[in-house]
């Protein structure tokens, strides 16, 4: 990358299109485009004025647009046009809404779920959807208030099916919550919890074959965790 274009935060792939997207924790954050093929450095865009630290990015092909969480009070999520390569809208949150993480999309339902963390003034944590067909807060189920202590989310993941979403934290111990999501449902079901001294959970991934969960844990040494769900 160039010069100051420092602080990656988010890398997503298009194979189809033969291109990367790369966010940068930036003021204002930027996504710099490259090309898979080549590694090659296309361009890039710069955010509005105020949309500050890109946490999380996610991508539908299909469709044809990014979606990147900002870490602002109160929070926001930028679309970007992957076609045009240009900003094509924000969603802004409540007044104390803050710290958006664990952003992932469904991309049967069209959905973007994503957690709130210490949200004011009871910092309670929130897990959320946005219909990204009409980038709005859907509010036809109630949101999913995660306990103080619980909620400092990290990564999440959708099984092969879209039957369940699980948001992991980094907690100590670190956490899995596991949400039921097929048929429009919006329910959490159970937590998993670790034991004590296994926090920090940088990734997690899903194994379609045993429907096992393999979290891995910011120990030292780290260590890989697998979860037969």
């Amino acid at each position: 990358l160039l010069p100051g274009e420092n602080y990656g935060s988010s890398t997503r792939v298009d194979p189809a299109n033969d291109m990367g997207y790369i966010g940068l924790s930036l003021s204002p954050s930027k996504v710099v485009r490259f090309r898979l093929s080549t590694m090659e450095r296309i361009d890039s865009l710069t955010f509005s004025t105020g949309e500050n630290e890109l946490q999380w990015g996610n991508i539908d092909t299909t469709r044809g647009y990014a979606y990147y969480t900002m870490e602002t009070t109160p929070a926001h999520v930028v679309r970007v046009n992957l076609s045009t390569f240009t900003q094509d809208g924000v969603f802004s949150f409540n007044t104390g809404e803050k710290s958006p993480h664990g952003a992932r999309i469904d991309p049967v339902s069209n959905i973007l779920y994503l957690g709130l963390r210490d949200v004011d003034p009871t910092s309670i944590n929130l897990v959320v959807r946005l219909n990204l067909t009409t980038f709005t807060r859907m509010t036809d189920m109630p949101e999913i208030i995660i306990p103080s202590g619980q909620g400092e989310f990290s990564n999440t993941i959708l099984d092969d099916t879209n039957t369940y979403l699980y948001m992991g934290t980094n907690n100590n111990p670190s956490r899995i919550h596991k949400i039921h999501i097929a048929g429009g449902d919006f329910t959490l079901e159970e937590t998993f919890t670790m034991d004590l001294g296994e926090s920090g959970i940088p990734t997690l991934n899903w194994n379609p074959v045993t429907s096992s969960l393999y979290a891995v844990i910011s120990d030292d040494p780290a260590k890989v965790i697998q979860i037969q769900v």
